[in-house]
């Protein structure tokens, strides 16, 4: 439910200007967003995310020891506070030394 709603925002909206990826594959894992340029990785935390934490924390190792940023966001914080959400992945793409649209690997 948030994974499509952020997908949404992140093609339609001032964010559009980069060319994020959705469900791409980083060695073993499916990453939700993906951002080359950048080396960013979003992660939308559903409910199942409450049960899996140990996982997570290996995902996010492996994914941080392959020179990529991760941010993990929850349903809610994407459903109830798109703005802060927003500007949290802003913060991540403006520390980029990547111009938007660049697809870079």
């Amino acid at each position: 439910m948030g994974e499509a709603k952020l997908w949404e925002y992140l093609r339609v909206e001032r964010i559009r200007a980069y060319k994020f990826r959705r469900q791409h594959a980083v060695g073993p894992y499916i990453v939700d967003f993906y951002y080359p340029s950048a080396k960013l990785v979003i992660e939308v935390d559903g409910p199942i995310h409450e049960r899996q934490v140990d996982d997570d924390a290996i995902r996010t190792a492996f994914l941080e020891e392959m020179g990529l940023r991760v941010i993990r966001v929850t349903n809610d914080q994407i459903l109830n506070e798109i703005d802060l959400t927003r500007d949290l992945i802003f913060q991540h793409l403006l520390a980029s030394p990547s111009p938007p649209g660049e697809e870079g690997a």
